[in-house]
C-alpha cells in the first residue's frame, strides 16, 4: 500500500507546488518535469534550526557516552535529551503541522510557525549562554539561559497545542485529539525541566510526547486500516491510558515503569497489528522500505515497553538508557527515518525521491542498538560506547542522505526518466506495482515472457532483500550472544566514563603534556608485552620496565576481589574487568616514563599504580588522574565555593523534600518474642542535586518495597531498620551499580568473607544477622576503599532499642555524614578524603534540610533524639541550643538517667549534660524536654561543620 502522505483540507495544488503527486515520484515512468514552486526561505531557515539541534544533541549523546567531549563549554552530556526532543523532534513536529495548518485553510494563518520559530530560538539560546557562561565565569548566565530556553520551548508547545485545537475545531477526528494529548504531554515535560526537574525524570515522559504524536500521524497516513471507528477508538483510549502512565511514572517510579510498560507494550502491539506495515515490509521501492523500517521500529518498542516491566531500571543504570534509547532510537528515530521521504518534501517544496542510500542509516541505527543491548546485557562498557558511537553516525548519515536527496532530487528524478525512455516501450508497465505488464502491449510471447520475467524478477528481489536483512540481523545478534569478547577491548577511549558506568570512579585524562607516550622516540619495531594482576589494592608487579620506542602491550588479569581498571596518561584504559577475567591492551609506543593506576574511586589513592620505566628514554612527565584534575578538565572549580555556599544549600533546602526523621514503626508492635524480620537492598548509582547547578553522583541503599522519591528527596542515607533484642534480619542484597560493593551490619556478628563480601554488578548476596544488643548501629560499604564508598552514600542505620524504654512525645533519628565534592555530577573527591577536607556535612544526607523543616515538638513534650555519625571522618558533638539534655545514653549504656536517684558515677541528683560526643561509627540518644515554644537549633557542636550544613530546627509550639 502505497505511503504518499495526503493531509485531509490540504488542496490538490499545495500538493503540486510542494512538488508532490498522488502516485510515487521516485518511480513513475512517464512523469513530465513540472515547474518547482519558489524555494520556501522562512521553512528552510526553521529546517535549520532543526539540524543544529541535531548537531548539538549529538555531541551531547558522545559527552555522556564518554566516548569524546566536543563542545564541552556549549553542550553538556545533560543537553543531550532535551536538544533532540524538544530542539530537533519538536522544532520539526511543529513545522510540518504549521505547513499543514497553514496549506489546509483558506486564510493562511502565520502565527502557526511561531511554535518552530520559538523552538528554534531556544535551540541557539541554551548552547550559547552555557557558552558565555563558561567564558565569564558566572553561573547566573547559565541559569538565565536555562529558564529562557525553557520558557521558549514552553510557548513553542503552547502554539503546537493551539494548532491542534485550531484543527480539531475545522475538523474534529481521533487522530487530531491524539496528538493533542501528546502536544499536552510535551507542555507539562518541559515545563518541568524549566522548573530544574531532573531530565534522568522526566525522559519516558518527554518520550511518550514523540509516541504519541507518531501514533496520531500513523492513524492519519493509513486511514484505511484505522478507519473503523471502534479502532480509532481504542488507540484513543490508549492513548490517553499512556498520558496517565506518564504521570504515574514521574510521582512513582516503582510503580510507574511496569505500568507505563504495559500500556506502551499494549498500545505498540494494537497498532503493529492494524497498520499497514506487515503486509508492505517485502516489497521492493519505498513502500517496501517504509515497511521494513515500521516493523523495526515497532519491534524496538516493544522491547523498550518490556524493559519497563521486567529490567531493574535504575537511574543512571545500563538498563534504564537501553530502555530509553530502543524507544527514543529504536522506535521514534526509524519511524522518522521511514517517514522523512513524506514529511520533508510537504515542507521544502521539493521532490524527495527514494534512493537504496536510505537503507544506511537504518542499518546504522539498529546496529547501533544491538551493540547497545548487547553491552547492556552483558556490563560491557566499551561494548555499549560502540553502539551509541554507531547510533550517533546513524543519525548523521540520516541528516546527510536527506539533505542530499533534496538537493539532487530532480537530478535523480531526470536520470531514472531518460534511464525508462530508453527501454523498449513496452517495458514501461509499471511492473513494479502490478506484477503484469501494459495490456495494450501488441506482442503476447513477449508479454507471456515478460511476465514470467517479472515474477521471477519480483522473487529475486524479494528474496534477496530478505536475505540482506536477515543477514545483518544475524550477523549483529551474534555480536550480542556469541561472546565476541568486545567488552574486554580497548574501546573505551579518554574523557569522562559514561552514563552508566560514570559513577563508578574517575576516567583516566592525558597528562598536561598530552598525554603523548612516545615522547617522540623513535620506534623500534618491537613489542614488550608484560603480564599484570592485582592483589589486594595493588598491581603485581608494582612496576615494570621495556626498552624506549617498543611498543607496550599489556595482559591485565584481575585476581583481586572486586573490579578493577587500568589507566595509562595516553588515555588508554581497560575499562573496568570483572574478577576473574582478562584483557590486553595495547598501550602504544612508549618513549618516557609514566604512572598508570586504577581510575576508579579512591583505588589510586589506596595505592594502585603502575609504574612505567622507559629504559633508555626522558624521565617520567607529571601525570593526571585525579578527581582534581579532572574537575579542572571539565571546567569546574574543585572546591565548588560558588556552587555549595551555605545560601546556595539553604536555598535548595528550602524547596527540596527532605528525608522523614521520624523513627520508622516497628511492624510486630505490640506482639511478644522475637521475629525474623526481611529486607530487600537495591545497591544503585544515581546523580543526586545538592544545590541549583551542583549535582553528584551517589552510590547507596534503597529498600526495594519502600523506593524513595527521586526528585527531591536525599537519595542517602539507606533505610532505617527497627527491631528489638534477639531479632533476626533478613537483609537480600542486589547490586544494580556498575562496580563492585557490599555491606556490614554493626548490629550482629557475621563472619566477613562471607556476609561482607564483594558483590558483582548484577549479583546479590543473602545477608542474616540476630541483633544479640541493643543500639543504634551503622551498616555501610565494606568494599576498599570504604572511606571513599561511605562518603558517596553507602551507610545507614539500624535501631535495636534497649528494654523498656519510657514512652514520649516525639522520637527522631538523625544521621551524620559528611561529603568530599569531585566534580560536578562526580563522585567523592578521593583527594579530600584522605585528606578529612569536607565541603558539606550534613544530617540525613542533606544540609541545612531540617533549617528549612523544622522537627515538630509540642509545648512542654518530650522528645528522644536518636543520634549516629556515620563519618566517614569527623567526629560529632550533638547539641540542642537553649537546652540540656536529662538522659545521655552512648554505645549501649546510660551516661546519664533522670529515672537514676543518683548515676554509678558519682554523679548528683538533677545532672544534666550539654553534648553527646560520638566519633565515626558511634551512636546514641539523648532526651529532653522543652517547656517553651520557639524554634530551637540543634548543631555538630564542632562549629566548621555545623556551618557547611550540620544544622536544623526543633519547632516547639
Amino acid at each position: 500500500m502505497s505511503e504518499i502522505r495526503c493531509r485531509r483540507g490540504e488542496p490538490e495544488g499545495e500538493r503540486k507546488k510542494a512538488g508532490r503527486h498522488p502516485s510515487d515520484d521516485s518511480d513513475h515512468p512517464m512523469r513530465s518535469v513540472r515547474r518547482l514552486a519558489a524555494l520556501p526561505k522562512v521553512r528552510i531557515s526553521m529546517l535549520l534550526f532543526t539540524g543544529l539541534a541535531v548537531l548539538l544533541g549529538l555531541a551531547g549523546a558522545l559527552a555522556r557516552a564518554g566516548v569524546v567531549s566536543i563542545l564541552p563549554n556549549v553542550v553538556g552530556p545533560d543537553d543531550h535529551g532535551v536538544l533532540m526532543v524538544f530542539g530537533f523532534l519538536g522544532t520539526a513536529i511543529s513545522l510540518e503541522r504549521a505547513v499543514a495548518y497553514r496549506s489546509g485553510g483558506n486564510k493562511g494563518p502565520h502565527w502557526c510557525f511561531c511554535a518552530p520559530l520559538f523552538g528554534g530560538l531556544a535551540t541557539v539560546l541554551l548552547p550559547a549562554t552555557g557558552l558565555v557562561s563558561s567564558m565569564v565565569g558566572s553561573k547566573q548566565v547559565a541559569d538565565l539561559g536555562h529558564l529562557l530556553a525553557g520558557s521558549l520551548w514552553i510557548a513553542s508547545m503552547a502554539v503546537l497545542l493551539a494548532i491542534y485545537v485550531a484543527l480539531c475545531l475545522r475538523q474534529s477526528s481521533e487522530e487530531v485529539l491524539m496528538q493533542m494529548l501528546a502536544a499536552s504531554v510535551g507542555l507539562v515535560g518541559v515545563a518541568l525541566w524549566t522548573g530544574h526537574v531532573d531530565a534522568v525524570v522526566l525522559a519516558p515522559m518527554w518520550l511518550m510526547f514523540l509516541v504519541l504524536t507518531i501514533v496520531g500521524e500513523r492513524v492519519e497516513l493509513a486511514r484505511t486500516v484505522f478507519s473503523k471507528p471502534h479502532v480509532e477508538g481504542i488507540v484513543l483510549a490508549l492513548c490517553l491510558a499512556v498520558v496517565v502512565a506518564s504521570a504515574v511514572q514521574c510521582l512513582r517510579p516503582a510503580l510507574g515503569y511496569p505500568f507505563l510498560g504495559l500500556v506502551l507494550a499494549v498500545l505498540l502491539a494494537y497498532m503493529l497489528q492494524h497498520d499497514v506495515a506487515l503486509g508492505t515490509w517485502h516489497n521492493s521501492g519505498l513502500t517496501g522500505f517504509m515497511g521494513t523500517c515500521m516493523v523495526s521500529a515497532y519491534a524496538w518498542g516493544l522491547l523498550a515497553a518490556a524493559v519497563w516491566m521486567f529490567a531493574p531500571v535504575q537511574e543512571g543504570g545500563y538498563w534504564t538508557d537501553m530502555g530509553l534509547h530502543a524507544l527514543a532510537l529504536g522506535f521514534i528515530m526509524t519511524m522518522v527515518i521511514a517517514h522523512a521521504d513524506v514529511i520533508i518534501p510537504s515542507v521544502v517544496r521539493r521532490p524527495m525521491p527514494f534512493h537504496p542510500v536510505l537503507w544506511a542509516p537504518w542499518i546504522l541505527v539498529q546496529g547501533g542498538l544491538l551493540l547497545r543491548l548487547s553491552g547492556t546485557v552483558r556490563g560491557a562498557q566499551a561494548l555499549w560506547k560502540f553502539g551509541d558511537t554507531v547510533s550517533v553516525i546513524g543519525v548523521l548519515s540520516m541528516l546527510l542522505s536527506d539533505m542530499g536527496l533534496v538537493v539532487f532530487g530532480r537530478r535523480i528524478l531526470q536520470a531514472k526518466r531518460l534511464r525508462r525512455a530508453a527501454e523498449p516501450q513496452w517495458s514501461h508497465a509499471p511492473r513494479h506495482r502490478m506484477g503484469h505488464l501494459n495490456r495494450t502491449d501488441t506482442k503476447p510471447e513477449l508479454m507471456a515472457q515478460d511476465n514470467r520475467a517479472a515474477r521471477k524478477d519480483s522473487s529475486r528481489v524479494r528474496s534477496l532483500r530478505f536475505m540482506a536483512v536477515g543477514t545483518v540481523f544475524v550477523i549483529l545478534v551474534l555480536f550480542v550472544f556469541g561472546g565476541y569478547g568486545l567488552s574486554k577491548s580497548s574501546l573505551s577511549g579518554n574523557g569522562t566514563l559514561s552514563a552508566a558506568d560514570r559513577t563508578a570512579g574517575d576516567a583516566g585524562h592525558p597528562s598536561s603534556d598530552g598525554g603523548d607516550l612516545s615522547a617522540g622516540i623513535a620506534a623500534t619495531g618491537r613489542t614488550t608485552t608484560v603480564q599484570i594482576s592485582v592483589r589486594g589494592m595493588s598491581f603485581v608487579p608494582s612496576s615494570i620496565r621495556l626498552p624506549a620506542g617498543n611498543r607496550l602491550v599489556v595482559v591485565f588479569a584481575n585476581t583481586g576481589d572486586q573490579r578493577h581498571n587500568l589507566t595509562f596518561p595516553n588515555g588508554k584504559q581497560t575499562g573496568n574487568v570483572p574478577v576473574g577475567a582478562k584483557v590486553t591492551l595495547d598501550v602504544g609506543v612508549v618513549g618516557r616514563d609514566a604512572v598508570a593506576w586504577c581510575a576508579l574511586a579512591g583505588h589510586r589513592q589506596m595505592g594502585m599504580e603502575l609504574g612505567v620505566h622507559a629504559v633508555g628514554g626522558r624521565p617520567a612527565a607529571r601525570e593526571s588522574g585525579s578527581s582534581e584534575d579532572t574537575a579542572r578538565s571539565e571546567g569546574l572549580s574543585s572546591d565548588h565555593s560558588d556552587l555549595s555556599s551555605v545560601a546556595a544549600l539553604q536555598d535548595y533546602a528550602r524547596s527540596s523534600r527532605p528525608l522523614n526523621a521520624s523513627v520508622p514503626q516497628d511492624e510486630f508492635a505490640g506482639v511478644p518474642g522475637v521475629h525474623e524480620r526481611r529486607y530487600t537492598f537495591d545497591i544503585t548509582e544515581r546523580k543526586e542535586r545538592l544545590a541549583r547547578g551542583l549535582t553528584r553522583t551517589v552510590w547507596g541503599y534503597d529498600e526495594q518495597s519502600h523506593p524513595r522519591d527521586r526528585t527531591t528527596e536525599p537519595l542517602s542515607p539507606g533505610p532505617v531498620l527497627r527491631g528489638r533484642v534477639g531479632d533476626t534480619f533478613h537483609v537480600h542484597l542486589v547490586n544494580h551499580g556498575s562496580m563492585s560493593h557490599s555491606i556490614d551490619f554493626h548490629a550482629g556478628p557475621a563472619v566477613p568473607q562471607e556476609m561482607m563480601r564483594n558483590i558483582e554488578p548484577g549479583k546479590s548476596l543473602d545477608y542474616t544477622f540476630t541483633a544479640d544488643h541493643a543500639g543504634i548501629w551503622l551498616y555501610h560499604c565494606s568494599s576498599d576503599p570504604m572511606s571513599i564508598h561511605i562518603a558517596n552514600g553507602m551507610y545507614g542505620a539500624v535501631l535495636i532499642e534497649p528494654d523498656d524504654l519510657p514512652a514520649v512525645d516525639a522520637e527522631y533519628l538523625l544521621i551524620g555524614s559528611e561529603m568530599y565534592l569531585g566534580g560536578n555530577g562526580a563522585t567523592a573527591d578521593a583527594t579530600k578524603v584522605s585528606g578529612m577536607k569536607p565541603d558539606i556535612a550534613a544530617f540525613d544526607g542533606r544540609a541545612f534540610q531540617y533549617d528549612s523543616h523544622p522537627l515538630a515538638l509540642k509545648r512542654g513534650g518530650r522528645v528522644r533524639l536518636w543520634i549516629l555519625d556515620a563519618g566517614p571522618n569527623m567526629p560529632l558533638s550533638f547539641h540542642v541550643v537553649g537546652t540540656q539534655f536529662d538522659t545521655v545514653w552512648s554505645e549501649g549504656r546510660y551516661l546519664l538517667s533522670r529515672s537514676d536517684a543518683t548515676v554509678a558515677d558519682g554523679q548528683e541528683r538533677n545532672a544534666a549534660a550539654q553534648v553527646l560526643p560520638l566519633q565515626p561509627a558511634q551512636g546514641g540518644f539523648v532526651e529532653l524536654r522543652i517547656d517553651k515554644p520557639g524554634k530551637y537549633p540543634f548543631v555538630n557542636h564542632v562549629m566548621s561543620l555545623a556551618e557547611k550544613g550540620e544544622h536544623g530546627l526543633i519547632d516547639v509550639r
